[in-house]
């Protein structure tokens, strides 16, 4: 029997049982729906964090910031900490870091101004050259602007990155493709514009001399001070707390380790309300497709078994219940992957356009346009394959006398 046969006997199968074709249909929009939400957010949480965790060099479980708060949040306090800090032992590397605008005539880009202590904290790829070329100085700081700016930027150009004066900085190269530095504070916060781990459009800035580049003092505030602790990190971190109460100052010690954990807890699955209920969802949409295979089946076997007794082979009536039950899964699963991929980005298929170097926007992208789909196709031919088995087993077992006689 061909295949177009089969899809119109399939076709009229629908048909006789509409009713109960369009509950199936609802059941699982609803299910693949849930399904889209609970993965999506799963699967871009998880590709973000590998991300931002391999924004650290080094090992970032060793690595701390603190902060002064409340009305010890000012300058000079922050200042006295930071001092202490440095003259601590097994303190592998400090110091600061902000954001900051390069502007060359009426173009500017945003970037990192760092302290040279902290080169090694993020994933920069520096090579031996570029890092040689930083201990000469010829009057001006050097500054690396990231892969995209190439063509753009040349070597040697003159920018102004100092609030404080002009023509500061001059072009000492490009960094790698993907070149990354954590975001300063909270990692996971989302909120600003300026969330972009990725240095690909941005610049950083290492420099002996902070001073020049700290706004901090604008606004008599003090920014995370940032450093990475090589032995008894429990030892020194009540020290820095001792030192500060001795000092009457109120301090907050934030590690980074810590924060990721937290982050990897509070996106998992384990206690996710909305993943119990997608799985509770497609055990239901299973189920509930199981028994109307069962029913329709048992009710219909009189024309199944004439179907077989003039001539069509049992496995071409078993892909009469493949078909109809592959439409059933298949569509809601195409139909919600389009409307929620309209929904985030208006467009079937973003590429790289939509992501502009920016990770929070990044793990969506490939949550969705490329994971998603799949977790869907696996999904549907999971419940596919499932489901399936029940005509076998049915048709395999019954005979053709067994399918047309009425049972009373």
């Amino acid at each position: 029997m061909r295949f177009l046969n089969s899809f119109i006997i399939a076709y009229r199968s629908i048909y006789k049982r509409i009713f109960i074709t369009i509950l199936l249909l609802c059941m699982n929009v609803v299910t693949f729906y849930m399904l889209d939400i609970v993965f999506t957010n799963y699967i871009s949480s998880r590709y973000a964090l590998d991300r931002i965790t391999n924004m650290f060099s080094n090992n970032y479980k060793d690595i701390y910031y603190i902060q002064c708060i409340g009305n010890s949040n000012t300058y000079e306090n922050g200042q006295t900490i930071a001092n202490y800090i440095k003259e601590l032992e097994n303190i592998g590397y400090s110091g600061f870091f902000s954001e900051a605008v390069m502007i060359k005539g009426e173009n500017s880009i945003n970037g990192i101004v760092a302290q040279w202590d902290l080169m090694d904290m993020g994933n920069l790829n520096l090579s031996d050259e570029q890092k040689q070329s930083l201990d000469s100085n010829n009057g001006y700081q050097k500054v690396f602007l990231g892969a995209n700016l190439e063509g753009q930027y040349n070597i040697g150009d003159i920018c102004t990155v100092s609030p404080y004066s002009k023509d500061d900085v001059v072009v000492a190269g490009f960094l790698k493709k993907g070149s990354s530095w954590p975001k300063r504070g909270r990692l996971f916060n989302n909120q600003s514009g300026s969330d972009s781990y990725v240095l690909d459009n941005q610049f950083i800035l290492l420099t002996n001399d902070y001073s020049k580049y700290d706004t901090a003092s604008f606004v008599d505030f003090s920014y995370e001070y940032y450093y990475c602790i090589d032995g008894d990190a429990e030892k020194i971190n009540n020290n820095i707390r001792n030192f500060a109460v001795e000092n009457g100052l109120t301090v907050s010690i934030v590690s980074i380790e810590e924060m990721i954990n937290k982050e990897i807890e509070d996106k998992g699955l384990t206690h996710n309300a909305d993943a119990t209920a997608t799985i509770y969802f497609i055990i239901a949409s299973l189920f509930s497709m199981i028994v109307t295979t069962i029913v329709h089946l048992y009710s219909d076997r009189a024309s199944y078994g004439i179907m077989i007794s003039c001539g069509m082979r049992v496995k071409e009536v078993i892909r009469l219940s493949y078909i109809y039950n592959g439409a059933i899964f298949l569509f809601p699963s195409l139909i919600i992957w389009g409307v929620r991929q309209f929904k985030l980005f208006g467009s079937l298929y973003v590429g790289n356009i939509y992501i502009d170097g920016n990770i929070l926007k990044e793990n969506i992208v490939v949550a969705h346009e490329y994971a998603l789909p799949i977790v869907l196709i696996s999904i549907v031919l999971l419940m596919f394959v499932t489901v399936g088995i029940v005509p076998n087993i049915i048709f395999r077992k019954m005979k053709i006398s067994d399918l047309i006689q009425e049972k009373e």
